[in-house]
């Protein structure tokens, strides 16, 4: 193994400098995690409950808490990733003067205000969600005057009220040195989907792209406002996720229209912010490579082979170039249930198809019923390539 942190072995293949070895960077690492974070938090509450039903936290105590929780999860990897997904905290709000009831079957988290329950100790249910994507949604645009009540302009400035910025500055304290800490946001077009639904945004794009090009362009001002409070908190690298608007899902021609020029001038003007920038392209890639070839992301990532999609990574590779990063695309089904041998080999082969630069990654999220050693082979197995 490199005894080169892994911040900076990730930091230096994004920066377009070859180091002693490959970068393990999985997508998705938030949601893999998320059922084992909050096993992890019921512990800690019940550690500082020390026996009794109740406890009622401070703000400070509740962001503890969360980030000990964090702690415990990553913990879990022998070979940990050398990137680790940082997210905004609660608001000290909803934080300070929490309470935590806790039974032997159950840990009820409830938000200063009464508003918020959560029990960390209930079955984690990655499928639901609050919002349920009816086809039939209608959402109705007729003037600017709908497009601004659909999507109020935010300033940067909102993203540090009221303490939310905290947990990002503590855990760059506590793991910054180590890992390159990410943050992520979703595209303008993918963020269309929050608010038609997907046959609704559908529909905009064949009845009314014009409404849909002013909608996109308010979604991209506050999305620009995220990024730039990111930046300001010190985060230095952003994972960005584009959704719907493959080959399978839109023509080539509404892409050009209604996806680039806003995905272009985010990307270029997160970088021009100073952040390491990862483009996750989800879905068919013909007629796209072009595009994402001339963005000024970092790196790219792409699905795994699956729905009779083809991606070659050395393909990919003669289109955008030697200067732009590649992502694996590691199949997380293998990575679930294949042997050790096998994940090694795979990952030997994408690097050796994709060139360098190159990441060891997957294509989609890890399973929830994937051991978490298995996860830790995408470093080992990294680390085990000549450069």
């Amino acid at each position: 193994m490199c005894n080169v942190r892994r911040k900076d072995i990730l930091e230096q293949v994004l920066r377009g400098h070859l180091g002693p070895t490959v970068a393990a960077a999985p997508l998705y690492m938030g949601l893999f995690c998320e059922p084992i974070r909050r096993r992890k938090l019921a512990e800690v509450y019940r550690e500082m409950a020390g026996g009794k039903g109740e406890i009622q936290l401070s703000f400070d105590d509740e962001i503890a808490a969360r980030l000990e929780a964090w702690d415990r999860t990553y913990a879990l990897f022998g070979s940990p990733t050398d990137w680790m997904p940082c997210r905004w905290g609660p608001a000290r709000s909803q934080a300070d003067e929490c309470r935590v009831e806790i039974t032997e079957n159950s840990c009820l988290w409830h938000s200063a205000d009464g508003s918020t329950t959560v029990d960390y100790d209930a079955p984690y249910d990655a499928s639901a969600s609050s919002s349920v994507d009816v086809w039939d949604k209608e959402v109705t645009i007729t003037d600017d005057s709908d497009i601004e009540a659909l999507v109020p302009l935010q300033e940067w400035e909102s993203w540090l009220d009221d303490g939310q910025e905290i947990m990002i500055q503590r855990a760059q304290d506590r793991w910054g040195r180590d890992f390159l800490l990410n943050g992520s946001i979703g595209t303008p077009f993918w963020g269309g989907y929050s608010v038609f639904g997907f046959a609704g945004l559908m529909r905009m794009v064949r009845q009314n792209p014009q409404m849909l090009e002013k909608l996109f362009a308010r979604l991209l001002a506050n999305r620009l406002a995220c990024i730039r409070a990111m930046r300001e908190v010190g985060l230095g690298c952003l994972f960005v996720e584009e959704c719907l608007t493959s080959a399978d899902m839109i023509s080539e021609s509404d892409f050009e229209r209604l996806v680039w020029p806003f995905l272009r001038d985010m990307l270029a003007a997160a970088v021009d912010m100073g952040m390491l920038t990862v483009l996750y392209f989800c879905g068919e890639i013909q007629g796209r490579i072009p595009y994402l070839a001339r963005s000024a992301a970092h790196a790219l990532a792409f699905e795994e082979n699956k729905k009779n999609i083809v991606i070659d990574l050395a393909a990919i590779r003669k289109e955008i170039g030697p200067g732009k990063v590649l992502f694996g695309n590691l199949d997380v089904v293998m990575l679930r249930d294949a042997p050790r041998p096998v994940i090694f080999a795979e990952i030997a082969a994408e690097a050796q198809a994709a060139g360098q630069p190159f990441v060891a990654s997957i294509g989609s999220p890890v399973t929830l019923d994937t051991d978490p050693e298995r996860v830790s082979w995408i470093t080992e197995a990294a680390r085990a390539i000549s450069v």
